[in-house]
């Protein structure tokens, strides 16, 4: 395509150019910004709710610490012989591992020594600190024998806790595992299954079937500030505490323990009482119809474990999100097909509505089956492109379709004007008389005013043309198709005729009589131009599965009277004169000899 072509395109279509570049620019700038990842979360929040929820992960068990546990015991914090009581009954079950997510950092008497003596003799038991924000140290025997983790979590800027952490930085500059990660390794060295480094440069790790990929600013709405320097992964939430086997502390400490209820199990003991301040909101809360959720830390470790152990035995995927080039291509796809559902809304506006109706379908459709497979895609903000382009898309087409026409009337009002104001004294019944070029033929020739009977009588050029055995090819059409086909084939030939100074006197069904007053080199000039457009209007229709027609043409040159015909309430323009007989008959003989 040359360079001229290439500007034709884009003259013709700028606007829909122009429109296309303003609403990506403006999504797309809006999506870098931030302004649409409160909306991203929250829809994709949605997500987990309507997901079916996987079965019970019996792996995990959850001594929980509620209200009435904590009236039982009279005091908090709880003595340390009460909780050195409730981890001796534990460990008699032979737990994997048993995670202790209460802060001990100092001795609560009466019975420290007993509880320091548990430490001392519980190689699996795991104790607490936190690194971030307000330090808390962990209980110096723990501290001591290494069997510490971070249970720190971070919310998103909404407040809820949509990431978990792999690796943070302790206070002394080295690296400490979160509380998750320890239990899944503990219970995962059973199974012989150990952690190895996939990728040194990305910092990729393997685990089993797991394979965790450090979450950076590319990744999703989040950017560097929001991610500091941990290594944090999304939470592929299983549900909340009725997705693993719980029983409250006071059980425990009476020891009314069901039987192996702990037996080869990660145990995870820490509060669910409100009162303590450990409950966070996460994906669950902020439900459509139903109260706010918030979810105990405890039960956000046993989710994050558990989807670290689901996925290195079972293959349930780890959570990922899409990448941010990925995120605006997903946008600008919904744009562009939303702005040609837009565009064909005055041709079809049914089209057009179910077309934008299929892709916003398509959109939740697919984000739902990519969550199910483990990929966050965004999902509101191609939704709102979506339906803003299609929206201003319509309403240009309208008023760009509106405009032209508004061209189109004030020309023919001009037109119209400049011929009413060169026939003075035009009468009522010429607004009978048909088409606008009889007035300017009629002004060239001084015809003032138009009644019946007036005319013009000179030599002229007469053609004739007619479709060639249309009677059998209409047979097989409807009604409805036959119009549609004579008006499409009247529509592509009849501005031949105008084009070279020809007036078209009528239209015979599916011929055309018209008149050449200038010159017979108009009339054969534009036959040869019908001809060539037949070609076209042939390759369009045989496309269609219709028949190629054949036409005939007669021209023929002689004086003609040109005028006004008919009666007082019904007049029209014609021609008479034997010329025209005549150019009747030579059309006639094109059956036989032909005209193609």
């Amino acid at each position: 395509m040359n360079p001229q072509a290439w500007w034709q395109l884009l003259k013709r279509y700028r606007v829909n150019a122009l429109l296309l570049i303003v609403i990506s620019a403006l999504m797309l700038g809006s999506s870098r910004l931030g302004l649409w990842r409160t909306v991203e979360w929250l829809v994709s929040d949605q997500l987990f709710q309507l997901r079916d929820e996987p079965e019970i992960d019996d792996r995990i068990v959850i001594v929980t610490i509620g209200e009435d546990d904590i009236q039982y015991v009279e005091q908090w914090p709880m003595a340390d012989r009460d909780l050195a009581t409730i981890l001796r009954n534990i460990k008699d079950q032979k737990p994997r591992a048993i995670a202790l997510d209460l802060y001990r950092d100092l001795a609560v008497e009466p019975g420290h020594d007993e509880l320091v003596e548990v430490f001392q003799t519980t190689p699996n038991l795991i104790g607490v600190t936190k690194v971030a924000g307000n330090i808390i140290d962990p209980a110096p025997v723990l501290a001591e024998q290494g069997q510490i983790a971070a249970n720190d979590l971070f919310p998103d800027a909404d407040g809820k806790i949509r990431l978990g952490t792999v690796l943070l930085p302790n206070v002394d500059g080295s690296l400490i595992t979160s509380l998750p990660i320890n239990l899944a390794l503990t219970f995962l060295s059973a199974e012989n299954i150990e952690l190895e480094l996939e990728n040194e440069a990305a910092n990729i790790y393997r685990l089993g079937q797991a394979r965790f990929v450090p979450l950076s600013a590319r990744d999703g709405e989040y950017r560097a500030t929001d991610l500091s320097n941990y290594y944090l992964i999304p939470l592929n939430y299983r549900g909340g505490l009725e997705k693993f086997p719980h029983i409250s502390m006071t059980e425990v400490l009476e020891n009314q323990i069901p039987a192996d209820l702990f037996q080869d199990k990660l145990v995870l003991f820490g509060p669910t009482a409100p009162s303590l301040n450990d409950v966070h909101q996460t994906p669950y809360s902020n439900k459509l119809f139903a109260t706010t959720d918030y979810m105990p830390g405890i039960v956000i470790h046993a989710n994050a474990t558990s989807q670290i152990l689901s996925s290195a035995l079972d293959g349930r995927p780890m959570l990922r999100l899409t990448a941010k080039p990925v995120s605006y291509g997903i946008i600008l796809v919904g744009i562009v097909l939303s702005h040609c559902f837009g565009v064909i809304y005055i041709r079809s506006r049914i089209m057009s509505f179910l077309g934008t109706a299929g892709l916003l379908t398509t959109v939740t459709v697919s984000a739902y089956a990519f969550f199910v497979n483990g990929w966050i895609i965004p999902i509101a903000t191609p939704i709102a492109a979506i339906v803003l382009t299609w929206g201003i898309t319509v309403n240009t087409t309208l008023w760009l379709n509106l405009k032209d026409a508004f061209y189109r009337l004030k020309v023919q009002h001009k037109k119209l004007e400049q011929t009413y104001g060169q026939l003075s004294e035009t009468t009522n019944a010429y607004s009978r008389f048909v088409p606008f070029d009889y007035l300017d033929f009629l002004r060239k020739n001084r015809i003032s005013d138009v009644e019946l009977g007036d005319h013009v009588d000179k030599q002229m050029t007469i053609l004739f043309s007619d479709i060639r055995s249309f009677t059998s090819i209409a047979e097989g059409m409807t009604p409805d198709q036959n119009f549609q086909f004579i008006n499409n084939y009247l529509q592509k030939l009849s501005p031949q005729i105008r084009e070279h100074r020809g007036l078209i006197i009528k239209f015979m069904g599916d011929g055309v009589m018209a008149v050449f007053p200038e010159s017979s080199d108009d009339a054969v000039t534009s036959a040869i131009a019908q001809l060539r457009e037949l070609e076209s209007f042939n390759q369009k229709i045989a496309a269609q599965g219709f028949t190629p027609i054949r036409i005939g043409l007669g021209i023929h040159t002689g004086r003609v009277m040109m005028g006004i015909v008919g009666e007082e309430f019904r007049m029209q323009g014609d021609i008479l004169s034997d010329t025209v007989n005549l150019t009747s008959r030579l059309e006639s003989l094109t059956k036989i000899y032909g005209v193609s």
